[in-house]
């Protein structure tokens, strides 16, 4: 090769552009919440909110620093066998457009009183051990601290949440829900139909944030359900080496996630509206992954990553999606500790209550068939309900015979009402008038 062949090559070669990832942002590094007092309530704490923290089941307080004007206070605890460090301040609350838009259920009085709020209470902590526990632990504090909150806003998760939601996940027995840490977010564009998810609220957790880019309005909602098995599985410590089997296509192949570090993932795609460099000058710039697949052992061999967007023809109507064991059982849980609240509307003009039920298959007692049932009515501490679907196993009855069970039957249950579809993890919703 001679010299100007060198120096061709030289000035031809193209150069690629590198993505640094940053350090974590507060709101990543810790866990940030803003308790919004109703709007004619002081900025200060009662005298009852002392004794209120120390009856929090479990919690030891170690110190206690009230915060006054312009400084942070300060909790130490001991809960579930780990020290945490509680820091909070009141200050200047901002009611953003995107409230708006919340899942839990809000009055228009209580819309219109958060947006007129003028401060809050930030609370602060980071996550340690468990981070169910933690999250759960924030909110048990965070309804000692003010009870009867306008509303709390999880800004970590970038979420609104209602006292009621906040009230009973904090007096539960069981953990809330991974769903619950974050939040799945979708940037679209009317023009070309594309749209960027990613989530918020997974860093604090210590985990990566996740995100998939290009997907449609078509698809968009069904691979939010990839972020949420993919969640669970990080939490559950269930990922190797960032691949993870997570379910199956309707066509039966399997589906096999690979998480890749942005700084590297970009160089996947050209022509991005949302998500590309410009977009994270100031945020999602840190501890955040794309999500590609691998269709094959070549590919996982090979590192060959597959776009989300290059999936749309064998995607299929329902791609059936694994839940952790932990999951599972901790949902059982759930259905069987708010059961109670479906006797409080049995018999509802327009309501239909379906329980799943776990029936055994043959004399194995952990081999169970959860089916769904429709609630007929209580029978002292028993219910009876009609078979709503033909079995897969062999059980000894079809689609329409009822059967009288138990509450430790119970796996799932689900209320339709004429405004709502309610399930334990929305059992709030039962204690309002729909």
């Amino acid at each position: 090769m001679g010299i100007f062949d060198i120096f061709k090559g030289k000035n031809n070669k193209k150069e690629e552009a590198v993505y640094e990832k940053q350090p974590p942002n507060y709101w990543e590094e810790y866990s940030y919440m803003q308790i919004v007092p109703k709007a004619k309530e002081q900025r200060v704490l009662d005298a009852g909110f002392s004794e209120r923290l120390s009856q929090i089941e479990g919690v030891t307080v170690k110190e206690l620093e009230k915060p006054i004007v312009d400084t942070t206070g300060k909790i130490v605890l001991d809960y579930a066998g780990e020290e945490f460090e509680v820091g909070f301040y009141w200050g200047d609350f901002k009611f953003f457009p995107v409230y708006q838009r919340q899942n839990q259920f809000f009055s228009e009085a209580q819309m219109k009183a958060l947006a007129e709020a003028e401060f809050c209470l930030f609370m602060f902590m980071k996550f340690k051990g468990d981070s169910k526990t933690a999250y759960q632990l924030q909110l048990k504090i965070a309804v000692a601290m003010i009870p009867g909150f306008l509303g709390l806003v999880d800004e970590s998760a970038e979420k609104l949440l209602c006292y009621d939601w906040v009230k009973m996940a904090a007096e539960s027995k069981v953990l809330p829900s991974v769903i619950s840490l974050f939040s799945i977010q979708a940037v679209y564009d009317e023009k070309t139909g594309e749209v960027w998810l990613h989530t918020h609220g997974l860093a604090r957790c210590g985990v990566t944030e996740l995100e998939i880019l290009q997907t449609d309005r078509e698809h968009y909602n069904e691979h939010s359900y990839v972020i949420n098995t993919l969640a669970d599985r990080l939490l559950s410590n269930d990922i190797k080496d960032n691949t993870a089997y997570i379910g199956r296509f309707t066509n039966g192949d399997p589906i096999v996630t690979v998480l890749v570090s942005w700084t590297e993932g970009l160089h996947e795609y050209k022509n991005l509206k949302f998500g590309g460099a410009d977009d994270r000058k100031e945020e999602h710039n840190g501890d955040t992954s794309l999500i590609f697949f691998y269709r094959s052992e070549e590919d996982e061999k090979n590192h060959h990553l597959v776009k989300v967007s290059e999936l749309k023809d064998i995607w299929g109507d329902n791609p059936l999606f694994f839940i952790s064991d932990e999951e599972t059982e901790r949902m059982s849980q759930l259905a069987r500790e708010r059961f109670e609240y479906l006797k409080m509307h049995e018999g509802k003009k327009d309501w239909h209550i379906l329980i799943k039920v776990g029936l055994k298959v043959g004399t194995d007692e952990v081999d169970r068939e959860h089916i769904w049932f429709e609630l007929k009515g209580f029978e002292g501490d028993s219910f009876r309900a009609e078979l709503t679907q033909e079995p897969f196993a062999d059980l000894g009855m079809h689609e329409g015979d009822e059967g009288v069970y138990t509450v430790e039957d119970v796996t799932d249950w689900v209320v339709y009402t004429p405004k709502a579809a309610i399930t334990p993890e929305t059992a709030y919703l039962l204690r309002i008038t729909l």
